[in-house]
């Protein structure tokens, strides 16, 4: 056997090797990415549902008030709250709410009338909520005002609680 032979022999082995690590690698890629994707959090009716179902329960128990509040109220409100939104809700609450509400005898209460879900993940959420409130001070005619209000939601523990507050203005 001459060297060029061996060459030869040697060059169509590695042709060869060469060719099944690339139909190898070829199938496995076509295996792996025939596999259908996971479905999104967003895309599943139920979830964007239940967090819908979240705001609609507890955005008008956040929103309303009454001269009679408590802290025992306070305490229970705070429950459906979480991070910055708990301390900034508990002091707006504490040093300005409830004191008007009670020198002045405020009653707000605050209805949302249709929800939908902006964004949706495992653990986080953006609610967009259309409320109505309606508001009575003292023995006056209830004044009505309308507001969108973008609720952030994190799961925590299983929960929803509501993270942040936004206003968005009237509708």
């Amino acid at each position: 056997m001459t060297a060029r032979r061996v060459a030869w022999g040697l060059l169509v082995a590695f042709l060869c090797l060469g060719i099944a690590v690339a139909t190898g690698l070829g199938g496995w890629q076509f295996i792996i990415k025939s596999r259908p994707a996971p479905e999104p959090v967003a895309d599943r009716a139920a979830a964007r549902q239940q967090v819908i179902d979240v705001v609609r329960a507890n955005l008008p128990t956040v929103m309303s008030y009454t001269p009679a509040i408590s802290e025992a109220d306070l305490g229970s409100r705070t429950a459906l709250l979480t991070g910055k939104f708990l301390t900034d809700y508990q002091d707006t609450m504490r040093k300005s709410v409830i004191p008007q509400a009670r020198q002045t005898h405020i009653t707000s209460t605050a209805t949302v009338v249709r929800a939908g879900v902006d964004s949706l993940s495992e653990d986080t959420a953006q609610v967009l909520a259309f409320v109505n409130t309606t508001a009575t001070t003292g023995d006056q005619p209830p004044t009505q005002s309308q507001n969108t209000v973008l609720i952030g939601l994190t799961n925590v523990h299983g929960s929803w609680l509501m993270d942040s507050f936004d206003r968005k203005g009237t509708p």
